[in-house]
């Protein structure tokens, strides 16, 4: 029982290291996150690396009127976009759970799972 930000300086740089790794460029990335990972610690990697920040403003933070941080609403709204497609993913219980023990086992339900979606929304 964590928060959402649990370990994210940790966790967020491994994710880095690998998109480097695999010469995928991160300056000029955008990440657009809901209020929940709204924390300084977020910012100040993604300033380190280069990447935009299109975070929703977390009011429990306090820090509403001292921070003038690009925001576009607009933007976010394909947020939404994401986080329905994990939720319908969710339905998918070899991928809740994670049975499999190989990643390109694990990879092809994920690529089923999409194919199945795919179907049934535009049948």
């Amino acid at each position: 029982e964590h928060h959402d930000v649990y370990q994210i300086q940790k966790q967020f740089k491994i994710l880095i290291e690998r998109l480097i790794i695999l010469d995928i460029r991160v300056d000029g990335l955008i990440i657009n996150v809901d209020a929940a990972f709204d924390c300084k610690e977020l910012r100040q990697i993604c300033a380190q690396y280069g990447i935009e920040c299109n975070f929703k403003i977390n009011p429990k933070n306090g820090q509403i009127n001292e921070r003038n941080d690009y925001y576009n609403d607009e933007f976010y709204a394909h947020h939404y976009v994401i986080e329905r497609t994990f939720a319908w993913m969710d339905a998918f219980k070899a991928l809740l759970i994670r049975f499999e023990k190989t990643t390109q086992n694990w990879i092809s339900f994920i690529s089923l799972a999409c194919i199945i979606l795919y179907i049934h929304h535009f049948k």
